[in-house]
């Protein structure tokens, strides 16, 4: 049973809303894509520098299988990508719209040149 990750703004089950950018998410909802069960995280580093990546540390502990993201930087797809975590990216408003759209298939997997360069 794969385990999806949407990073949200606010713990409101699958009604939360997607954050914009992974790394400033407040929490992070896990989702198991086979029964809908899913469960809150909070980003313990939600306000950590650009680039260090320590919510890529802190949710490669628990045993996600996908990634759901509105924005990401490239070093944190690297990094996810090396962990055998595969990120999709959406504009979709909720987790649970985006959990939808993968189980239906019409998300893709990230393209680096989606990924946040940065910001300014």
């Amino acid at each position: 049973m794969p385990t999806v990750c949407v990073p949200v703004l606010a713990d409101n089950g699958l009604q939360s809303p997607l954050s914009a950018h992974f790394g400033a998410a407040p929490y992070f909802m896990l989702v198991d894509l086979d029964n809908q069960e899913h469960s809150s995280v909070v980003n313990r580093n939600d306000h950590q520098v650009h680039g260090v990546g320590t919510p890529v540390d802190q949710l490669s502990q628990l045993d996600i299988d996908i990634l759901i993201v509105g924005g990401i930087g490239i070093r944190a797809v690297d990094r996810f990508a090396t962990a055998g975590i595969k990120v999709y990216r959406t504009d979709l408003p909720s987790a649970g719209d985006a959990v939808a759209a993968l189980a239906a298939g019409k998300l893709d997997l990230i393209d680096p040149s989606e990924a946040c360069a940065g910001h300014h």
